[in-house]
């Protein structure tokens, strides 16, 4: 081994002697740098081989190679022949720097040729010789480093190994993360580091970031070679804070100290909510029973809810920073109480002056005691109003308190008391009572043109019963046939067979405020109704309508008008039961062995009204005139709004409408009144499809279901409902070209969000997903090129 040497070339074929050059020297020299790792090798090729200086040949051509034995280094050549070469000229000559193997050797091999030419002949001097150069030390390289560290709020630790080529190197290892660094000196074969969360600060909008480590090595205090580096990822694992969830009431009168559905909202406050270590809070939602109730990029850390429903709820905050990373907070569960108008329990009646029930008394005896709902409600005033029955408008309101006897009540006419309880909602609840005149078996008008049984008659024109009536025949009413609540009795159109066996009666609720149809069971044999009914309720009215609304009843005639539901709404079956709101009462009841028959010139209509004559429900038939004569057109069941304050109906309705009857029919035809207990089949059940097939496809029922059409950004988006799917196929492009997929079973995805890729030979993209109820949130995490998500599927 060497740094210098030289080697002589084979002698021309005129060879010495002739006093002439006839043979090339080739001389070299090497440097080594060990800042560098590298040798600087400068050699010269000269004439040589005459005993006489003076004397001098031509050098027509020539040529020198240097190599490592498998690599050229340098290759020179003459370019013009050289004249008078005397010993010692300089005929060729480079410089060159290379580096050595993993052992520290390298070789040189040196080759040429030349050709000399004189006046008497030429000839050719060639040659070859290789020489070892000294054997150098070389530097450390990086066996392996930690490739992820996830630093969360006390640091995370980053290792690298270090492969040495000798045992008394020492080296300096350096991390850097944006303008980060730490530097450790001496080490020898590995060191560990504790990144501390603050570097995080480098990364304030992303969850990752490259980082690096840099190895220089040391002979003493002589650098050795270049430093090597090698990257890593540091990824934050950290999440915003939130310091706490609170939840008071919103709505509420002072004197009510709980939540009431219906009437309570809630509102929901986050308190200290922060970013960690540079990053900013982006987007804060409001959460009830794990459903979104509110998602504000522009963050805010109150919200106050709709009135509230159910029984209970527990709301909680998620935050979400600017790394993406989320922190979520619940407040203490809070129970919900149910909401009902005043339960009114009150009596009125005839009586002395002392307040003794008497039927032909001129007092009023009233007493009312009231309920309010849920406990902390109270009842804040009990008040009483009367009027004569054919009167317009009630007198002003007093206050019942422990009871009242009031006079001035003639027993020839009759009075309606109204009885009204205010809550601290002040919500009204009302209970009505019909004080009937003295009792008489049959009694006439003065002037003859009324006439009343069990009571005094009162009016013109009218027969007026205060019993019950039967007819073996038909009743008919060439108007309008009213019936009319007492004080106690709910009002109900009974249809009986001969023996008065109760099969089916029309009927107003007046507890509940539900106009139903019932229809009971009977026995086969006997014919004796068996107490066990099927009940039809009518939907409510809305208190204080302003405007009508027309509905139509739908059986097995008119099925297909049932209309289109909404995607979220397709084969869905309410089950519970429609109430209506109101106070309806009856005075009596109407029953007939036979048809009861309405019938007038107009559109006869059978009603159902208070005692002071709002109407709150009715039955009609709409006529229209065919050739001079009135023929029906369609059935209606209407049911009228009134003023929740003063009782009075206000003359505007929901209306249920029969199909038309099909004029110059020569078959019967049978239909159902369609309730939830026979929901409609789901070929028609609003799903715009007429067939199962079909329908099942506008369910969504088939094998899949396309959530997301387009490309991902990095904006986290939401796939409403994809939590109802057995797995996603999520779908992209890694090149720009060619599809990749990859199928995600339902069960792999958490409430925690992982990071997943698609990839190809050349290119990736990375997401991550994760679940929030029913719902899950996917959004872009990295890639490279042009690849993107296009296309998500749900499978059943």
């Amino acid at each position: 081994m060497a740094t210098s040497g030289n080697f002589n070339f084979a002698e021309s074929s005129y060879g010495s002697g002739t006093g002439y050059p006839c043979y090339a020297k080739i001389d070299w020299s090497a440097t080594w740098s060990d800042s560098s790792m590298l040798w600087t090798v400068n050699w010269s090729a000269t004439a040589q081989g005459g005993s006489t200086a003076g004397r001098w040949a031509t050098v027509f051509s020539g040529s020198v190679t240097v190599t490592d034995g498998t690599n050229t280094l340098q290759t020179k050549s003459m370019s013009a022949r050289i004249e008078q070469a005397k010993n010692n000229t300089v005929l060729l000559s480079g410089s060159f720097t290379v580096g050595t193997n993993s052992s520290g050797n390298r070789n040189l091999a040196f080759s040429g040729e030349f050709q000399f030419e004189t006046t008497a002949a030429s000839g050719k001097s060639s040659g070859s010789q290789t020489f070892a150069l000294d054997t150098k030390a070389m530097a450390s390289t990086i066996s392996s480093v930690t490739s992820n560290v996830t630093v969360g709020s006390s640091g995370g630790s980053s290792t690298v190994s270090i492969s040495r080529k000798s045992s008394s190197y020492t080296h300096t290892v350096v991390w850097a993360f944006g303008s980060n660094t730490h530097t450790e000196t001496g080490v020898t074969t590995s060191k560990s580091y504790t990144i501390p969360a603050s570097w995080l600060t480098a990364i304030p909008n992303a969850a990752s970031g490259s980082a690096t480590v840099k190895v220089t090595t040391f002979n003493g205090s002589t650098q050795i070679g270049q430093p090597v580096t090698a990257s890593f990822t540091i990824t934050a694992g950290v999440s915003p804070t939130i310091g706490s969830v609170s939840v008071a009431q919103s709505g509420n009168p002072s004197g009510i100290t709980q939540y009431v559905a219906g009437k309570t909202a809630a509102k929901i406050t986050a308190s200290s909510v922060a970013g960690v270590q540079g990053s900013s809070i982006k987007k804060v939602e409001f959460i009830r029973d794990g459903a979104v109730l509110s998602s504000n990029t522009t963050p805010t850390y109150t919200y106050t809810t709709g009135t509230l429903t159910g029984s209970s709820a527990t709301f909680s905050v998620r935050v979400t920073d600017s790394r993406g990373a989320t922190a979520s907070k619940t407040a203490s569960a809070i129970t919900i109480y149910a909401y009902a108008l005043p339960t009114i329990s009150a009596n009125a009646f005839r009586s002395n002056s002392s307040g003794t029930a008497t039927a032909d008394g001129t007092y009023i005896r009233i007493t009312a005691s009231a309920t309010a709902t849920p406990s902390s409600n109270s009842i804040t005033a009990l008040t009483y109003a009367t009027k004569a029955t054919t009167a317009s408008s009630y007198s002003s309101e007093a206050n019942v308190g422990s009871g009242v006897t009031k006079s001035g009540f003639a027993n020839t006419t009759s009075y309606d008391v109204r009885i009204t309880a205010t809550d601290e909602f002040g919500s009204k609840a009302y209970k009505y009572f019909t004080i009937p005149t003295a009792s008489y078996t049959m009694d006439f008008k003065v002037g003859g043109k009324g006439v009343a049984f069990g009571k005094v008659a009162e009016t013109d024109n009218l027969v007026d019963s205060a019993w019950g009536i039967r007819s073996g025949g038909d009743v008919t009413a060439t108007e309008n046939l009213r019936i009319e609540a007492t004080a106690t009795s709910n009002p109900t159109l009974f249809f009986e067979n001969e023996n008065g066996d109760r099969r089916q009666f029309l009927q107003y609720n007046k507890a509940s405020r539900v106009a139903r149809f019932v229809c009971y069971s009977q026995n086969s044999g006997t014919e004796e109704p068996l107490g066990y009914y099927e009940v039809y309720d009518l939907p409510a009215t809305d208190q204080d309508r302003t405007g009508n609304a027309s509905y139509k009843i739908i059986t097995t005639k008119n099925i297909s008008d049932i209309p289109d539901a909404s995607a979220s709404q397709r084969g869905l079956v309410s089950t519970g039961t429609q109430t209506f709101a109101g106070n309806k009462t009856f005075n009596g009841t109407v029953t007939s062995g036979n048809d009861a028959v309405v019938g007038a010139a107009g559109s006869p209509t059978l009603r159902f009204e208070c005692p002071v004559g709002a109407r709150f429900g009715d039955v009609a038939i709409r006529t229209t005139a065919t050739n001079g004569v009135q023929r029906p057109v369609d059935m209606v069941l209407r049911t009228w709004s009134y003023n929740s304050s003063t009782g009075a109906k206000i003359g505007h309705y929901d209306q249920y409408q029969l199909p038309e009857a099909t004029p110059n029919k020569t078959k019967n035809d049978g239909y159902y009144i369609l309730t939830t207990k026979n929901p409609v089949a789901v070929e028609h059940g609003g799903t715009g499809a007429t067939t199962a097939a079909a329908a099942r496809s506008n369910l969504g029922l088939g094998a899949s279901a396309n959530l997301l059409s387009g490309t991902l950004t990095t904006t986290e988006v939401t796939l409403s409902g994809a939590a109802e799917y057995t797995a996603l196929v999520i779908i992209g492009r890694p090149s720009g070209g060619a599809y990749s997929s990859i199928t995600l079973p339902m069960s792999t995805i958490s409430t925690t969000a992982y990071t997943w890729q698609l990839a190809d030979n050349s290119n990736y993209e990375s997401f991550s997903i994760r679940r929030s109820g029913s719902d899950v949130l996917i959004k872009k995490v990295a890639s490279s090129g042009s690849a993107t998500i296009t296309e998500i599927y749900g499978l059943r």
